[in-house]
């Protein structure tokens, strides 16, 4: 007679656990029912902590005062600042005719005509134009002779300017003797060169009288002469690019900044 022997069943349990606190349910559901409501007490703590640590760094009255002053006054620079440019503005929409302001706001104490009379042309002129070019010498000379506008007045006949390239303005006097301001025209620059042209000339006659026995001795020194001579007698003032070579140096010499001296739009 065989006989059974009966073994006590396993039971497994599974554990259910609040993810949020750790406590454990038999059964899932109520595990579920419960972490929902620890869900929400969790992040009502967590609410709570993060508050608490953006509201630890809260300024006092008196900051908050000082920075709503700080503020002000930023504000009213930024204010006056505006202002300043809105004036700017209406100043620079405003034209000014650069004739009109020279003749109302300067009188040179010569008139072109005569200033370029009184021209210095000395013996050194000849030792430059013996070593150089016409135009170069023309150029020194007119640099040697002439100042550029200072401390924003202008005290020469002739001006010129950094916003107009290249174009001149010269205080003449008409033939009712009225002084007045104008655009220079090529005929009289031409005129300009023209007189200085006939000094430099009266100005190599003297140095041939000071080295007449070495011109007549000296091979050297009479081939010196008469390239001189030849130089100076071939100028040609009807070729644009030797009044270019003379005009260009000049204009860099004279020109002077109409921004430093009035605050307008030019009109040429």
């Amino acid at each position: 007679m065989s006989t059974t022997i009966l073994l006590p069943r396993t039971t497994t349990t599974t554990t259910n656990t609040c993810i949020y606190c750790g406590k454990c349910y038999t059964r899932k559901t109520s595990c579920d029912k419960h972490s929902i409501l620890c869900e929400l007490a969790h992040k009502s703590k967590r609410l709570k902590t993060c508050e608490e640590e953006e509201t630890t760094n809260i300024p006092s009255t008196l900051q908050l005062y000082n920075i709503i002053q700080e503020l002000a006054f930023k504000q009213q620079k930024m204010e006056e600042k505006m202002n300043e440019m809105q004036k700017w503005i209406d100043k620079k929409k405003k034209k000014l005719n650069v004739v009109h302001w020279l003749n109302t706001q300067f009188a040179p104490p010569a008139h072109f005509e005569a200033r370029t009379r009184a021209l210095m042309v000395i013996q050194e002129d000849i030792s430059i134009l013996i070593e150089q070019s016409f135009t170069q010498t023309v150029a020194n000379i007119l640099k040697r002779n002439l100042n550029p506008p200072k401390d924003g007045l202008v005290k020469e006949p002739i001006v010129c300017f950094t916003e107009k390239n290249s174009v001149f303005y010269i205080y003449k006097e008409d033939a009712t003797t009225t002084k007045q301001w104008t655009k220079m025209e090529p005929a009289e620059f031409i005129y300009l060169l023209r007189i200085i042209h006939s000094k430099l000339l009266n100005a190599l006659c003297t140095w041939r009288d000071l080295n007449n026995e070495k011109i007549k001795h000296n091979d050297n020194f009479a081939d010196i002469y008469n390239k001189t001579v030849i130089k100076l007698m071939g100028a040609d003032f009807n070729q644009e690019s030797t009044l270019s070579k003379i005009r260009t140096p000049l204009y860099n010499h004279l020109k002077g900044d109409l921004k430093n001296m009035v605050e307008y739009d030019y009109e040429f």
